[in-house]
């Protein structure tokens, strides 16, 4: 009460006044002046932005822990093969959709191998693919840019509390925070002075600055749609076999059968690659009893019945499949098939049988490149780039907590931050640099153009602070910029703030 009847007091007198004085300018009733809240930490303000902060960073740091997993198999069950007949196969699926590895880093960012699983057509694609930049490229930079202007406002207000700033660079920062003319007027004037504190805070508005602006290429490179490609094999018949095919299956053939009873170029059919990866043995076992018993015998009996002797068939049997083989081998074990015992003296498995593969009771070379084939999909896949996702979470977060520190710095440190009187608001910012320019240019400035007025603010090489006057008594004190007043500030919150420039010396 005793403040209000001080200014009551005061404005009946200035108001006598103003039929007297031509310098005096009358303040409007509608905003008359006022004290300030008194200087507190806004603690609901901090409590809201540190959990927004906090499960920010805890949503992009669980992304980043995640694609890894997310990632397609490197050595997916559908590749996984005997003696690696399928390897050129492997080789030429990679050429196909280069999901797995690619030939250079350019190519690894911009490979779209976090895919959804559903099917599209080429107009649903599309059509997710612009809603993705739109709504998140776009909308997730205007989100930003709102942030920024929060964060980078409270900042400047907190940089002019403690050193000047250029009119131009004031007026881009203020009325065109997150621009290309901004950044360029920014980095500009991180080589003029301001002070170490200044230019920390003038160079991180220029980088965060930056990835607002290139977030929505951002998002939009690291997303996409493709039309996937499957590795397959063109078969004898001409006709187009996928790798994943039941088509496809494991074989034995027993080149030199008659040693062993059996005709020559016999072939003991097994499962299929996949049947084979994901099936339990038990299982296999009863389905494909013959082939499972080769399997059995060629895993085992080398290593529990063998005895070393001379080169079979005149030539040396040398490592096969493992370095317990010596380099002459000769095989003295039996075995039973389908009921019936076969004698396997000096049988060699290198030359009288084999392990190939199979398609319509037919052997398969093993060499199988020159089959090798890419089918083309009818459909398309949506998805990320898990390089480039990675990259951008990784900003966001370094980002989040560049803006946090300085937001932090502004609301503890800035004495009209912690009172809500900042730089935010186009008008608010527009009362405050009229009344610094007026100051050095004149109330005789209406008819000039921007680009005159500029030229003279240049030629004067100064720039605007923040200072505050604070009356005794009666008189009203006053906030401002200006290009001759510094000085740190004082600000009391029993004082009345109002008045205007030409009045403010009045007590």
């Amino acid at each position: 009460m005793e403040v209000k009847t001080r200014f009551r007091k005061r404005y009946e007198h200035l108001s006598e006044q103003s039929h007297t004085s031509s310098n005096f300018v009358k303040p409007t009733t509608r905003l008359p002046a006022k004290t300030l809240p008194g200087c507190r930490y806004k603690y609901l303000g901090f409590g809201i932005v540190t959990l927004s902060t906090g499960i920010t960073l805890i949503a992009f740091t669980l992304i980043i822990g995640n694609i890894p997993y997310w990632l397609p198999s490197r050595d997916s069950d559908l590749y996984i093969d005997y003696r690696g007949l399928l390897s050129n196969l492997k080789e030429s699926a990679n050429s196909c959709d280069l999901t797995y590895d690619n030939n250079t880093m350019m190519e690894k960012a911009f490979t779209i191998n976090l895919r959804s699983s559903m099917h599209f057509t080429f107009a649903t694609a599309k059509g997710v693919d612009v809603m993705w930049d739109l709504f998140v490229g776009q909308g997730g930079r205007l989100l930003l840019a709102w942030i920024s202007y929060i964060v980078f406002m409270d900042g400047l207000t907190r940089l002019l509390e403690a050193s000047s700033v250029s009119y131009q660079l004031y007026a881009t920062m203020v009325f065109d925070t997150t621009s290309l003319w901004s950044t360029w007027s920014t980095l500009k004037a991180i080589f003029t002075g301001h002070g170490w504190r200044g230019r920390a805070f003038l160079a991180w508005f220029f980088v965060a600055s930056i990835y607002v602006l290139g977030f929505p290429a951002l998002m939009s490179a690291a997303t996409g749609y493709v039309s996937p490609s499957t590795a397959g094999l063109r078969m004898p018949d001409q006709t187009f076999v996928s790798s994943t095919s039941g088509e496809i299956v494991h074989c034995f053939n027993i080149t030199n059968g008659a040693l062993i009873g059996l005709k020559n170029e016999t072939l003991i059919f097994g499962p299929s690659i996949q049947d084979y990866q994901s099936e339990p043995r038990s299982s296999l076992n009863l389905t494909y009893p013959m082939f499972m018993t080769m399997v059995e015998y060629e895993s085992n009996f080398a290593h529990s019945q063998r005895s070393y002797g001379g080169p079979l068939n005149g030539t040396n049997v040398t490592d096969y499949g493992s370095s317990d083989f010596g380099p002459q081998t000769q095989y003295t074990t039996n075995i039973t098939l389908n009921g019936t015992f076969y004698k396997f003296n000096n049988y060699d498995p290198i030359f009288d049988w084999s392990r190939a593969y199979c398609y319509k009771n037919q052997s398969l070379p093993d060499n199988l490149s020159s089959m090798a084939y890419c089918f083309p999909e009818s459909y398309f896949v949506w998805g990320f780039s898990s390089l480039l996702l990675y990259i951008i979470c990784s900003l966001q977060i370094a980002w989040t907590v560049g803006m946090l520190i300085v937001w932090l710095d502004a609301n503890i440190n800035s004495q009209l931050c912690r009172t809500g009187r900042t730089t935010r608001g186009s008008l608010r910012a527009a009362l405050d640099i009229a009344e610094a320019i007026r100051e050095v240019l004149g109330e005789e400035s209406c008819a000039y153009q921007d680009a005159e007025i500029v030229c003279e603010l240049e030629k004067l090489r100064v720039g605007v602070q923040y200072y505050a006057t604070n009356a005794d008594g009666d008189g009203v004190s006053h906030i401002g910029l200006s290009s001759t007043r510094s000085g740190p500030l004082s600000l009391r919150n029993d004082t009345i703030y109002g008045g205007s420039r030409a009045s403010r010396d009045i007590s």
